[in-house]
């Protein structure tokens, strides 16, 4: 399976005694952008607006609230794209590909497209990131 779909599912530690009790569990998603503003935020330092990420530790603090991020988004070269909501993702693993529906807790490994099951889930998601698309700069291509 395409790597982003895995990197969509590991869960991280965060071991700071003096901020959270042992055992806490929060099942927020989270990317790196949101590690290095929680970085940011433990040094005191602050985070630009205009960034990505979202310091992790306001919603560890109170669990249950809500990120700020409804959605989360990738796109990486190849054309690979991904948009996550709540607990739906589309994922196109490569350029030119059909773009595949899955639900994240019924079925973690994507391993059932449900885009003929979900059409309005479907095409709520594609329209998504068509709109987050279009405000991005073109993504940088590497020379090989």
């Amino acid at each position: 399976r395409w790597a982003l779909g895995v990197a969509i599912a590991i869960a991280i530690a965060i071991a700071i005694a003096e901020h959270f009790p042992s055992g806490s569990v929060d099942n927020q998603p989270v990317a790196s952008p949101d590690i290095a503003a929680a970085a940011l935020d433990l040094a005191g330092l602050p985070i630009d607006e205009k960034a990505d990420g979202v310091s992790v530790l306001g919603w560890l603090h109170k669990p249950g609230t809500a990120a700020r991020h409804e959605n989360k988004f990738w796109r990486m070269s190849g054309g690979k794209m991904a948009l996550r909501s709540g607990n739906w993702k589309i994922v196109r693993p490569k350029q030119n590909a059909s773009i595949e529906l899955y639900h994240l807790l019924s079925d973690p490994s994507d391993n059932r497209n449900l885009v003929s099951q979900h059409p309005g889930k479907f095409q709520e998601l594609t329209e998504q990131f068509h709109a987050m698309n279009a405000q991005m700069q073109d993504p940088i291509r590497l020379p090989r």
